[in-house]
């Protein structure tokens, strides 16, 4: 495994010990660091409360020097 996937790997580890409040994230496949699917969910006392925003979020193998990309 390579150096930015060990990153990820790890980055995503952190996130999941301390998450952030309204957004969770894990791997699509256990198989590929690269690939993640991401959940927000929408804040109190906005027009988006009550909504799950689902995004995929795909990295670079150059990663952390390129950023990742984001769909829907």
């Amino acid at each position: 495994m390579d150096g930015s996937a060990l990153l990820l790997l790890k980055q995503l580890r952190e996130f999941n010990r301390h998450p952030v409040e309204g957004i969770s994230a894990g791997l699509i496949e256990e198989s590929n660091p690269y690939a993640w699917n991401v959940i927000l969910v929408g804040p109190s006392d906005t027009l988006y409360e009550g909504g799950f925003f689902k995004a995929r979020l795909d990295f670079p193998k150059e990663y952390p020097i390129k950023p990742p990309k984001m769909y829907k």
